[in-house]
């Protein structure tokens, strides 16, 4: 086995195509040029900040999008706590709502937190960000 195969798979498996290219590469080809625990060491360090450097680029991807994904989060939470309201109560939307503010279900004010922390999960899933694709280890 090559040295540095396994530094190659798991930073393959962990960054994009081309933080690997211009951060990992180097590092491999160093350790194999001259394999030695303080060659090894630099390329898992090497390893570790491409990695950092990525998942920062990515988490800032997604804060720039959180707008956009907390917006439709407020339109399915809303549609279906209007729902609830208009269903559970037996009451116009003023009246349920004078009824929330007044506290006198405190049972109906649980279920819309449910509703809200629960219509995040769908739009999450179906409306996350696209990031660069990784290409696969040939």
């Amino acid at each position: 086995m090559m040295p540095g195969a396994w530094v190659t798979r798991v930073a393959h498996a962990l960054l994009h195509q081309d933080t690997f290219e211009l951060m990992v590469e180097p590092a491999v080809a160093d350790l194999q040029f001259e394999p030695s625990a303080a060659a090894y060491v630099a390329a898992w360090a090497t390893v570790a900040g491409a990695w950092s450097q990525d998942f920062a680029g990515d988490a800032r991807l997604v804060l720039d999008d959180i707008a956009m994904l907390a917006a439709l989060i407020g339109i399915q939470a809303s549609y279906y706590s209007g729902l609830l309201l208009l269903v559970v109560t037996g009451r116009n939307g003023k009246e349920a709502f004078q009824m929330i503010a007044r506290g006198d279900r405190p049972e109906i004010v649980i279920a819309l937190t449910l509703i809200v922390a629960l219509s995040a999960l769908p739009t999450l899933l179906c409306f996350w960000p696209p990031r660069r694709v990784r290409e696969p280890l040939d």
